[in-house]
């Protein structure tokens, strides 16, 4: 009787707590099996951000073509052709007059400028009354140079924009690298993450049948009076209380799906591609082999790091700004040269032709040089103070490197040791489990020392899978730390 109102009791409560189904049960499709190398390409290439970091560099090259452009020739033309009357009592006289213009500048690396023109003109006179026009024909020739001596002179003034440009397109790749490296590793801790999930829902289930089993050997025992009907009520909680964690479980495993099909789908909110049953089949023992010495990731770290790499660059930029300001410190001095050459032709009715020539030459000095440098000395102060800033960050960031590095290291060597250890107590949990189970059955154990033995087991399984992921883990977390997570993944990135 008691046995009968103990077994309504628990199959109303099973009833009102675990009355549903998960939508994804009602699926019948096969698994879609899932690699951790496809999750990675998957990632790479559905990752709408990943699209947008890699159009930044082309964007900071072609500002380096627009810079660089600057010192390419540039020519010029033009045509002009005018027309004047004359009218008198005896006879209407016109004239047209032609221009013809064409010239050459280019900014020279030295920070000068030159620009040679050449035109031809022919003017034609209105003074004559017959048919023949008295015409003047000129062809003038002027070379022009400037040449700062002081301020802006030399390559690396006139130039440094270009570098600049140049530097602005190496750190944007840099970038790029480590939002992939970053993306490579936040998809794979996905991964091992669901794996986890999956891993413990076995753990649970198995654990379940195990509490089902145990049930069903006190029902047995109950029937032949070797345990009291009291005892099933203790037997059935610990029933329920493995379902609910199995429930529990179910919840974690879509939770860590829905987290992985993010980095690796490119779908709508409102595609049910959060509903298929991927299966995991990578094995996390063929990831990664033993551990080298923590010096070698050190080395690498502090060759391959993006960041330490933007960090020199934003030296660079400091070092060209304050080679910049302290040009403007100087005045302005700029030589100057011009020559001109014009070749005359003339043709009168009277006279016929003449020809002769006019020569030109112009040279100086342009000297400015301001009252007061307050601006010029402010920007230069404060190009020397962003370097200096620039140079203490990158100190700082070797040392929080070397730092992270070695807790890294720490984490998969503390790891390392726990799948050891956790190995050892799994056997040790299940041998304790059958001498309980052989103690109860002599009746020298109570169904809570069962219950507890099958805790312990419980606990000690998932430990010993958690430590397995949490290495594979850690290990991820040095190979991004040490920037090869890319090289070590295998991944072909552009």
């Amino acid at each position: 009787m008691i046995k009968a109102i103990i077994t309504i009791c628990f199959l109303c409560l099973s009833s009102q707590s675990y009355g549903f189904e998960w939508v994804e049960d009602t699926n019948n499709e096969p698994p879609v099996l899932l690699s951790l190398e496809e999750a990675l390409i998957l990632a790479i290439k559905n990752n709408p951000s990943l699209k947008i970091q890699k159009i930044v560099p082309e964007l900071n090259q072609q500002l380096e073509i627009i810079q660089d452009a600057l010192f390419d020739p540039e020519f010029s033309s033009s045509t002009q052709v005018s027309t004047e009357s004359k009218l008198s009592s005896d006879q209407d006289r016109s004239a047209k007059d032609f221009n013809a213009a064409l010239g050459v500048s280019k900014r020279t690396f030295s920070g000068g400028a030159m620009r040679v023109d050449v035109s031809v003109n022919r003017e034609e006179s209105t003074g004559v009354t017959n048919d023949n026009q008295d015409f003047t024909d000129s062809i003038d020739t002027e070379f022009t140079f400037n040449q700062p001596l002081l301020e802006g002179r030399g390559s690396k003034i006139s130039r440094v924009h270009v570098q600049k440009a140049r530097l602005n397109t190496a750190y944007s790749k840099h970038q790029v690298r480590r939002f992939i490296e970053t993306l490579l590793f936040n998809t794979s801790n996905r991964y091992w993450d669901y794996y986890l999930e999956k891993e413990k829902l076995k753990v649970f289930q198995e654990s379940y049948q195990l509490a089902l089993k145990h049930q069903q050997d006190v029902e047995a025992f109950i029937e032949t009076g070797k345990v009291a009907e009291i005892e099933l009520a203790i037997v059935q909680a610990e029933v329920s209380s493995r379902k609910e964690r199995l429930i529990k479980a179910q919840g974690l495993i879509y939770k860590s799906k829905l987290q992985l099909i993010h980095f690796i789908h490119n779908y709508s909110p409102l595609s049910e591609d959060w509903m298929q049953n991927i299966l995991p089949n990578t094995d996390p023992a063929k990831i990664y082999s033993k551990l080298e010495r923590v010096q070698n990731y050190l080395e690498v770290a502090i060759q391959k790091r993006p960041e330490i790499q933007q960090a020199q660059i934003d030296i660079e930029k400091s070092e060209l700004e304050w080679m910049e300001t302290k040009n403007g410190l100087l005045p302005k001095l700029d030589f100057f040269i011009s020559l001109g050459n014009t070749q005359y032709s003339n043709s009168f009715v009277s006279d016929g032709q003449t020809h002769n020539s006019k020569q030109s030459v112009q040279l100086g000095l342009n000297y400015r040089f301001p009252v007061s440098q307050h601006a010029d000395k402010a920007r230069h102060r404060r190009s020397e103070l962003i370097k200096e800033r620039e140079i203490y960050a990158l100190d700082n960031l070797y040392k929080t490197i070397g730092q992270d590095v070695r807790m890294a290291y720490i984490d998969c060597q503390t790891n390392l040791e726990s799948i050891k250890t956790g190995a050892i107590t799994k056997k040790l949990r299940i041998k304790s489990l059958k001498n309980q189970e052989i103690k109860f059955e002599l009746g020298n154990a109570t169904n809570t020392d069962i219950a507890n033995s099958q805790r312990d087991l419980l606990q000690s399984q998932i430990n010993y899978t958690t430590a397995i992921i949490s290495y594979i883990k850690s290990r991820n977390k040095l190979h991004y730390l040490d920037s090869t997570l890319v090289e070590r993944t295998r991944i072909q990135v552009n």
